[in-house]
């Protein structure tokens, strides 16, 4: 019995295991509340390659903010000031959207979403607020396993 207990352990703390949803994180990802999620800040990218590369890990995608919580989880987890995650306005310019076809939660910046540098239809987390950004500008990312398949329609 101790032998499993401490087996149990060991997975939790290397964030293999989410007690809260019975969610199995692929490796390299860390579970936080219902969700894993994975900052890549080596690979900089466009937004469409960082999707494309979170969807390596079957089931993972850019990071789909649904609410203020997650926002603070994600923020508490990047490292840098940047990050692209999961949201865009890319179908219907001004309706934001997550890559899971979701109505996307945003908490803006002051003066945001501005289109500043000419469309910018993808979102950037930028400490704890969001930024609309053009989508070939190259930026770290942050990529979420949490069993919400991709909606290649929404993007």
């Amino acid at each position: 019995m101790l032998a499993r207990v401490c087996i149990i352990v060991a997975l939790c703390g290397c964030g293999r295991i989410n007690f809260d949803s019975d969610l199995v994180c692929p490796a390299g990802f860390l579970a936080v509340n219902a969700s894993c999620y994975r900052v890549d800040t080596t690979n900089d990218t466009d937004w469409i390659s960082a999707e494309r590369a979170c969807e390596k890990d079957p089931g993972a995608h850019l990071a789909a903010i649904e609410d203020a919580v997650e926002l603070d989880t994600v923020d508490a987890l990047v490292p840098v000031n940047d990050a692209w995650i999961g949201t865009s306005d890319r179908i219907v310019p001004e309706t934001y959207l997550t890559v899971t076809g979701q109505r996307a939660y945003v908490q803006w910046d002051t003066g945001q979403p501005n289109d500043a540098g000419g469309p910018e239809y993808c979102v950037l987390l930028v400490g704890a607020v969001m930024h609309d950004e053009d989508c070939v500008v190259i930026n770290d990312f942050v990529c979420e396993y949490e069993g919400e398949p991709i909606d290649p329609s929404a993007f």
